[in-house]
């Protein structure tokens, strides 16, 4: 996650195209808005499409605009997407959802600056930044003819990849503070601090493997707010009736003193010593690595506490 975000730092602040490759829900919206505020572009608009939603014969028309009675239902002129984003950036989704002809245009676009709308007789040319986004690999399409390969090379340089949640469970406590703080105000929260999240709930929820990554997140915290009615802290207990799909295994936490001197222990000696690789063992975050060794330390009898170099 740092390697990304160092290149969206680098690569904001050229002009050249884009691409966030990840799976769904994993943030490329996001990272996408984020280019855009630290380019120099941040005072233009930012324009979004998801090509995978649009109708085949009508992508061309959303992206270039068409010119009056250019196909049947062209009543009146219209803008499309470069149009609506000129000066500033636009955002395009789902990259590997459109078909080559379009690819073709957009190449064409990123070369001379310039495109035609459906039913023009001259080009138009326009000032864009493009960021593109898909949840497949566009390199491992191109020989199926999903994908051109010319297009795919010159996205090729400037290639931002988002790991999916479950290989950042380190964020998952930050993330999880960070949505809750984002979203209380909207759940009974608007007058005082947001509520805050127990170590039973901190655990259980690192130790799942998010399948829907950060959207997923999200809308769970949302329901854990509406299901906490204001309360302080929420707990582990708001998980009833889904508790054993979000809690992958059980927290070191959760466990008798004994119990949890052992699993520590064990994780640690395979981890030699590095806690974050206990805590990914373990299921669940470095935070609670660190406080289960402490609370051992301070109340374990000699010779029972885990012990080792620990990094």
């Amino acid at each position: 996650m740092r390697d990304a975000l160092s290149r969206l730092r680098r690569f904001a602040l050229t002009d050249e195209p884009v691409i966030i490759l990840g799976e769904s829900g994993t943030g490329k919206t996001r990272l996408a808005e984020q280019v855009h505020r630290l380019s120099r572009r941040s005072s233009g608009h930012f324009h979004s499409l998801n090509l995978g939603r649009l109708d085949d014969p009508l992508a061309a028309s959303d992206l270039f605009g068409h010119m009056k009675g250019s196909f049947t239902d062209a009543r009146e002129r219209r803008d499309g997407a470069f149009a609506a984003a000129n000066g500033g950036s636009l955002f395009l989704d789902e990259m590997t959802k459109t078909l080559p002809s379009i690819q073709a245009k957009l190449l064409d676009v990123m070369e001379t600056h310039s495109f035609k709308p459906v039913g023009a007789d001259r080009k138009i040319v326009v000032d864009v930044r493009l960021i593109f986004a898909a949840n497949e690999d566009p390199e491992a399409l191109v020989n199926g003819g999903r994908m051109l390969a010319d297009f795919v090379a010159r996205l090729g340089h400037f290639r931002i990849e988002l790991p999916p949640l479950r290989e950042r469970r380190a964020d998952i406590p930050a993330l999880l503070a960070n949505s809750v703080a984002h979203e209380a105000p909207r759940f009974g929260y608007r007058d005082r601090p947001p509520p805050s999240i127990s170590r039973a709930l901190e655990d259980a929820l690192v130790a799942y493997r998010w399948p829907g990554n950060l959207r997923e997140l999200d809308g769970l915290v949302r329901r854990l707010l509406t299901d906490a009615e204001g309360a302080r802290e929420v707990d582990v207990g708001l998980l009833v009736g889904d508790l054993e799909q979000y809690h992958g295994s059980v927290p070191p936490t959760r466990l008798r003193r004994g119990e949890r001197a052992t699993a520590l222990a064990d994780a640690l000696r395979e981890s030699e010593g590095n806690k974050s690789e206990a805590a990914r063992l373990l299921g669940v975050s470095r935070a609670t690595v660190n406080r289960e060794l402490a609370a051992l330390a301070k109340g374990a009898s000699n010779g029972h506490a885990p012990s080792g170099s620990l990094r």
